[in-house]
């Protein structure tokens, strides 16, 4: 191979966050936020191992995290 001729697989990773604000008095605030993380639970693996003298050459062997969701409450006065 070639200088930089090896490459690992392609990286898709969707994020989304959803924010509510609601006012409870004109100096408090509360805020709703729900957020996700890798939404569409795409697999997403790591670089193949590049060393030639490995017996896992060109294997990858663990993935980023799966979908995560968090969801949280945030009092602003």
């Amino acid at each position: 191979l070639s200088r930089n001729d090896f490459r690992g697989p392609a990286f898709k990773d969707v994020d989304m966050g959803l924010f509510k604000d609601f006012r409870i008095r004109e100096s408090l605030k509360v805020q709703f936020r729900a957020e996700a993380f890798n939404l569409f639970n795409r697999v997403n693996l790591y670089n193949p191992i590049g060393d030639l003298g490995s017996p896992q050459f060109g294997q990858s062997t663990a993935a980023f995290p799966a979908r995560e969701f968090q969801l949280g409450l945030k009092i602003l006065f």
